[in-house]
Formats: C-alpha cells, structure tokens, sequence
C-alpha cells in the first residue's frame, strides 16, 4: 500500500477513535473501532517466558494523558514500550475487551508519560523517541532502552528485562553533545560556567543517571541564567 495512503487512513482512523480536540486539555470520546483499519498494527503486549521486569517505560500500567498526532491533540491511555520503542495506546472495543494499538511514529508530534514529554526525532540517521527538556537554543534529550537476557537458572528457557538504561545528550550552541554523568557534562561547558554549575549539581546533589525531569528543568534554567 501507497505510504501516503496507509498514513491517511491511519489518521483518520485516529480521529473516529478519539475526536478532535479542540484545546489542549478539551474533551475527546471513545468510539468503536475495527483494530483492520490500521494495517495489522495491533499490539500484543504478552512477551512470553518472560520471568522478571517488563518491557516499559515506567509500569505495565497505562496513563492516561495527551498525544500529538500531525497538530491535532488527543487524549488516550497511553505506555511506553521501550524494548520495541513503541508507543501503545489502549481503547475499548463495542464487546467491552480491551485492545492495544501501536501507533506509528511517523505520524507523532509528540506524547506525554506522567510528567515526561516525548518527542520523536530523527537523529544520527535513526528515527528515535527521545524525552526533551527544554526547547530552543538549549534543551536536554534521553534516549530510554531495555534489553532482555536470557535466564539460565531454570530447565525451561526464560527470560529477564534489564533496568532502564539511558543515553543522555545536551543540545548546546548549536550541536548535540553526548554526556554520561557530571564530569562529561561540565566539559561541554564554557570554561567560565563549570565552577558555578559544579556547585549547583554538588548542592543538589544531582545524578544524571537517575535525575529526575524536574530537576533537570531546574539545572537547564539555571544555565541559562549564568550564561546570560
């Protein structure tokens, strides 16, 4: 099937599903859906022989919260499997089951899980859902991943989903600059603002591997007011 012509229909699927929204936080209604409108895209979330951890972001649970689809916002519940890198919504169907859809990232503006926002952006040549904090001329992304590993200690083959990993970048005077934790990001630093940034990281006792989003909201707004 013509791309153009798959993602047509897929959007319009969206909008029988959920309704235009007409204000950031207006009202949207659940209609039925026939899951064959969107190309064989529904999600399976039962990974088999699976023994410990998941496949999310944060919890199997779903949150409701907003996504951007092409401009047009919706509200949905939504979750983040990171160990396929989709974003899943869930809906009722007219038989009151539960389904599960992923939704293509080629059509995603951004999405909202709890107070994290998500974008997807095409980055180093590979299409990525990043978090961003920030926006403009500084903001920071994270690259959230799984792996799974094999669990040797039974006779039948199971296996475990890692913790939550991450790859953590600064967009700084116009580049991406990869960092892992205090020290490599003092370095993307002008010389004259690594003292003064150190102790703010020091006082608050941050952790770039497990910062939390308002913390980092808090550091890039400090920045940007050394920096002016």
């Amino acid at each position: 099937m013509n791309l153009k012509i798959e993602l047509g229909i897929l959007l319009s699927a969206f909008i029988i599903l959920f309704g235009n929204v007409q204000s950031s936080y207006g009202q949207n209604s659940h209609a039925d859906l026939n899951p064959y409108l969107f190309n064989g895209k529904k999600y399976e979330s039962n990974i088999p022989n699976i023994s410990q951890g998941h496949q999310y972001l944060l919890s199997p649970e779903y949150n409701s919260n907003f996504i951007f689809i092409k401009g047009i916002t919706y509200k949905a519940d939504l979750n983040y499997d990171i160990f396929n890198q989709n974003i899943v919504i869930k809906y009722p169907e007219s038989n009151k089951l539960i389904s599960q859809i992923q939704i293509p990232k080629e059509l995603i503006d951004s999405f909202f899980i709890e107070e994290k926002k998500f974008i997807i952006k095409n980055f180093f040549g590979n299409i990525r859902i990043y978090e961003i904090v920030g926006d403009n001329d500084m903001y920071f992304l994270t690259y959230y991943y799984k792996s799974k590993d094999l669990d040797s200690g039974f006779d039948i083959k199971t296996f475990n989903f890692s913790k939550t990993s991450k790859i953590l970048y600064l967009y700084y005077k116009s580049d991406f600059h990869k960092y892992k934790n205090s020290r490599s990001f003092l370095k993307i630093l002008d010389v004259d603002k690594k003292k003064t940034v150190k102790k703010f990281i020091k006082t608050n006792k941050l952790k770039f591997r497990n910062i939390k989003t308002a913390d980092m909201e808090r550091l890039l707004n400090f920045i940007k007011m050394e920096i002016k």
